[in-house]
């Protein structure tokens, strides 16, 4: 459902698998803006209602609740990706969101966390497969999360229905949460990946804020929380 906007890089990253319940990449990335008429240009505004490449990159917003602490990325602040196209769209449907097709590639996002001590981490987002279409029921997404290089699982995310649904990867347990190697003295990399040797690979979709004139308001932005309580992190969607 998308016009084609092409962001063609290069991304290298080890990967280790971790039971589910790198730095950013400052490769050039050579960027063709066709249908919108920007040739390797980098717009400096989101224009309303149009294709646009993602701008105002930041590491996320943190909001620290007593023991836990949540950081907010908004899906257009990716800092690399790897799809065969790839942008961001905020003119009609329910959600504003990211996007990149048509098969494996990933998106990149950097943030940084106070200093805690964590004993769970749970990441939230609304994600879909992607297609040009509208997609089809076989048209899903094997999408594997890592941090900082590391796997916390694959799901398979549903076909591009525009509206997408929300996923959550947890995991428990200090020891656990040393492998991913998060530390509040650098910027940490969080990654959507679709592996090419993944069974189901349509691209991704990730949502974000609310359309104006959505029937349902419940966008979010990627949500990452940090728990200190030695209780796994409930649902919360």
């Amino acid at each position: 459902m998308h016009k084609k906007i092409l962001i063609v890089g290069i991304a290298v990253g080890a990967m280790l698998n971790l039971s589910c319940t790198s730095t950013p990449d400052t490769s050039t990335i050579d960027r063709e803006v066709s249908s919108l008429g920007h040739q390797n240009q980098v717009p400096t505004e989101v224009v309303q209602g149009t294709w646009a490449l993602p701008v105002n990159k930041s590491d996320g917003v943190v909001q620290v609740e007593g023991n836990r602490a949540k950081i907010l990325l908004q899906v257009e602040d990716y800092d690399h990706s790897t799809f065969d196209r790839s942008g961001f769209w905020d003119g009609s449907g329910d959600f504003e969101h990211t996007y990149g097709g048509d098969s494996s590639g990933s998106f990149s996002y950097p943030f940084k966390v106070p200093l805690v001590s964590m004993a769970n981490l749970e990441v939230r987002v609304r994600l879909s497969a992607e297609s040009s279409t509208q997609g089809k029921p076989e048209e899903r997404s094997d999408v594997e999360l890592l941090i900082n290089g590391h796997s916390m699982g694959i799901q398979t995310v549903i076909p591009d229905d525009g509206q997408g649904r929300v996923y959550s990867w947890k995991l428990a347990g200090q020891n656990k949460l040393k492998q991913l190697q998060i530390d509040s003295e650098k910027t940490n990399v969080l990654r959507f990946v679709v592996n090419k040797n993944a069974k189901n690979k349509h691209g991704l979709c990730i949502y974000g804020r609310s359309l104006p004139n959505a029937k349902v308001q419940n966008g979010q932005p990627i949500v990452l929380v940090l728990d200190t309580s030695e209780n796994s992190p409930k649902e919360r969607h």
